[in-house]
């Protein structure tokens, strides 16, 4: 019976080491969203996002409730685990019209 409580302990620890380690890793991707956005908003597309930017009309910010207030259609292309925080911090931003 010692021998199973002893692996029962052990498993627990492995289990709260890995969900400490996947929170962890949450805050890391969160802390680092504003560098991405930046880098996708025009440093990694270079030339052809200004053509299409032009072309299209299409404005970009890493400021997402500058988005929020001034876009007529709002895409969301974030992983799931960003959701909440994104739609939180624009709800009360997003224009009456906007799709």
């Amino acid at each position: 019976m010692k021998d199973i409580n002893n692996d029962i302990s052990h498993l627990e620890e492995d289990y709260n080491s890995l969900i400490e380690s996947s929170m962890k890793n949450d805050e890391m991707i969160k802390e680092n969203m504003n560098d991405i956005n930046m880098k996708l908003n025009g440093i990694e597309y270079g030339a052809l996002s200004e053509k299409s930017k032009k072309k299209f009309e299409i404005k970009t910010s890493a400021d997402n409730l500058e988005v929020a207030k001034t876009s007529d259609v709002i895409v969301l292309a974030l992983k799931p685990q960003f959701y909440g925080d994104a739609i939180e911090e624009i709800k009360d931003s997003i224009k009456d019209d906007a799709l």
